[in-house]
């Protein structure tokens, strides 16, 4: 059992709460942002309506919307499905989503891309034609293809020394967890995005797992958006080979899934839902990317009602998500975004602003900002794979490195690689990972402070989220999460050591008074205690005094009787003496009537003289 989740409620054999539908905002034509750009519309369904295709064409399996169907053939649209995976993984990643929140999980089925001739200002009113159908949750117009928010002969030299994000303050001390043994072994990283140079020599022998049967649109490479993401991967998981850098996550299992490819073309929300449904509860997935918001400007791309969605059945089967704020300046705490992304609700995902690479953690002006910006990670000066800007051969080359990779771009693969890394730790700890909100709030709560600038978050600070679960780290989990360590700052304690007695710890956690060698509650009178016998549990102050044994079982300061008993006494024949006979305990208790027997004598003596 999951010690870190003690406040979840499994809902298996329940039947799942209805899900919030997200709330629908008017639809407008965004700008485009590269010259590949281009319009494009989706629709989704209600959840009760379950529509799907069927030969092409649109049915309802459940609530009926014959208006709908009119409107999509007298329109002349045709629609496909948003999302491809093959309907029973879909259902899968569904199901185990409602199982583990209790919440139904959205018909993702019923999301579709609407192609039609119509453009430009047409286009908003099919929009809000379809918008008004009742069965219809929302409609949205999206700018495609937005700009993304980077050993061979001759020898490389070792650059780690020049990526201070992996050590203390500035960085997020990555460092500390590698010296503990903690570089994401057990966990799976992935990142959404355009392209990669998976040949580079610090990736190469990752190796990096590319989705099936989707291939980089040549035009990626074109832009130069491949160098994007090979920037990315270096920070996140370049190989610790002893050349070129190493990855501040690099036991992580990297997986790649591509937003343009030659066989789908633009398949943001396609490349999202993937990345998802192949991971498994407490896996990281990186959204590299940005999207033009309600007033165009670069912002998160949840702001995408599309992907919001996806993020949400991502945080409720357990899967974190990570992304980019974006590069606009945009705050989402005015203008347009809290009557339409406010609204929504908590995805859950931590989205990542960019700060600066020095221990003011101040906002960068180009950082997408506002109170829903979870976190910071180096917007600027960032050491890492591609570009070309070092040590650049002939192009292409395998064998790039930057000194200046930036944005949030740059900052979300940092806060990446610290939750991976504290993600494994507690997987390490309890043996099951913590809950996406809840590792987003230790992440935070942890954190190396904001300074200047409007609100992107702290900086995370990877050994205090791990002291915090684990605060003298000696592998046992603390009570403040659900473990049972019982004393966190102290290494010697906790389930499973070896009890030390009379040091002042309880050693094995069991909860017994350290100074109790015996076990029988009372501490020993040589520390502070009651117990004048702390080797024997059958003696103690609460224990029952027994007849002619020669131990002061009750510990009372006699032996054997009430005080002024004298040792081998029966108190039963109230003469005061002792009965002649040997006693339990052998000579030594025997001698100790000597002195007494002297006294006696001396004393009747000085009476009859």
């Amino acid at each position: 059992m999951n010690t870190l989740l003690p406040w979840l409620v499994f809902a298996a054999l329940a039947e799942p709460r209805p899900r919030e539908p997200l709330a629908p905002s008017p639809p407008r034509l965004p700008a485009l942002q590269s010259p590949v750009s281009e319009h494009s519309l989706t629709v989704k369904f209600g959840d009760n309506s379950r529509a799907r295709l069927v030969q092409g064409q649109l049915r309802f399996d459940g609530q009926p919307c014959p208006t709908a169907v009119a409107f999509v053939q007298h329109a002349g649209l045709v629609l496909s499905p948003l999302i491809t995976l093959p309907g029973d993984r879909i259902a899968a990643l569904e199901a185990r989503a409602a199982q583990r929140s209790g919440v139904q999980s959205p018909d993702l089925l019923g999301m579709f891309k609407v192609q039609t001739d119509v453009a430009g200002p047409d286009l908003v009113d099919l929009a809000a034609q379809l918008q008004a159908l009742p069965c219809v949750e929302y409609i949205h117009i999206s700018a495609s293809l937005p700009p993304p928010p980077a050993d061979l002969a001759p020898t490389t030299p070792d650059y780690t020394g020049e990526q201070g994000y992996l050590g203390a303050d500035p960085g997020i001390d990555a460092d500390f967890a590698h010296a503990q043994g903690i570089t994401g072994t057990r966990l799976r990283l992935s990142d959404c995005e355009y392209g990669w140079d998976v040949d580079h020599e610090d990736l190469v022998d990752l190796p990096v797992h590319v989705e099936p049967d989707q291939t980089v649109h040549p035009d990626v490479a074109e832009y130069g958006w491949d160098d994007h993401g090979t920037a990315v991967l270096g920070e996140t998981s370049a190989v610790d080979n002893g050349y070129g850098i190493t990855g501040a996550a690099p036991g992580a299992e990297v997986h790649a899934f591509t937003e343009w490819s030659v066989e789908a073309g633009g398949r943001r929300v396609d490349a999202i839902a993937a990345a998802i449904e192949g991971s498994a509860e407490g896996d990281v997935v990186l959204l590299e990317m940005q999207t033009g918001g309600c007033d165009d400007g670069l912002a998160p791309a949840e702001t995408n009602p599309d992907v919001f969605t996806l993020v949400e059945l991502a945080r409720d089967a357990g899967v974190v998500v990570v992304a980019a704020a974006g590069n606009g300046s945009v705050d989402l705490d005015g203008g347009c975004y809290p009557d339409a992304y406010g609204v929504w609700g908590d995805s859950g995902a931590i989205i990542v602003g960019a700060g600066t690479a020095d221990s003011a953690h101040s906002a960068l002006s180009f950082s997408t900002h506002g109170e829903r910006v979870s976190l910071q990670g180096w917007g600027t000066g960032v050491f890492t794979l591609g570009y070309g800007n070092i040590l650049g051969l002939s192009d292409p080359s395998n064998q790039t490195y930057t000194t200046s990779f930036g944005g949030t771009s740059s900052a979300s693969p940092i806060v990446a690689s610290a939750a991976v890394l504290v993600q494994d730790f507690a997987i390490q700890l309890s043996g099951g990972p913590l809950d996406p909100l809840v590792l987003r709030e230790l992440l935070i709560n942890t954190g190396r402070a904001q300074g200047s600038g409007k609100p992107i978050g702290p900086l995370p600070d990877v050994q205090a989220a791990m002291r915090s679960l684990d605060g003298d780290l000696d592998g046992a989990l603390s009570m403040a999460w659900g473990g049972d360590d019982c004393d966190d700052a102290e290494a010697l304690a906790h389930p499973g050591a070896t009890e030390v007695w009379y040091d002042g710890i309880d050693g094995d956690c069991l909860g017994g008074d350290d100074n109790d060698a015996d076990g029988d509650g009372a501490a020993s009178a040589d520390h502070g205690g009651t117990d004048c016998d702390d080797s024997d549990p059958a003696v103690n102050p609460d224990a029952e005094e027994i007849d002619d044994n020669g131990v002061d079982d009750d510990c009372d300061g006699s032996v054997d009787g009430a005080p002024g008993v004298a040792l081998g006494d029966s108190p039963s024949d109230g003469d005061g003496k002792g009965s002649g006979c040997s006693v339990a305990g052998g000579p030594a208790l025997a001698w100790l009537t000597v002195p007494a027997l002297l006294a006696a004598r001396r004393r009747r003596r000085a009476q009859m003289g």
